[in-house]
């Protein structure tokens, strides 16, 4: 699914039984390079 306002793709959430999500950046979001380049786990 594409979430054109924060510029990303995203994907898996409703299909993981672990609940994970990828996501994946435009290159002109406006994100931390280490938030777009490198794997991480993100608990709410």
């Amino acid at each position: 699914m594409h979430l054109k306002h924060l510029k990303i793709y995203v994907s898996g959430y409703k299909d993981s039984p672990y609940r994970i999500e990828w996501m994946r950046y435009e290159p002109d979001a406006p994100y931390p390079e280490l938030v777009k380049t490198i794997p991480h786990a993100a608990l709410g």
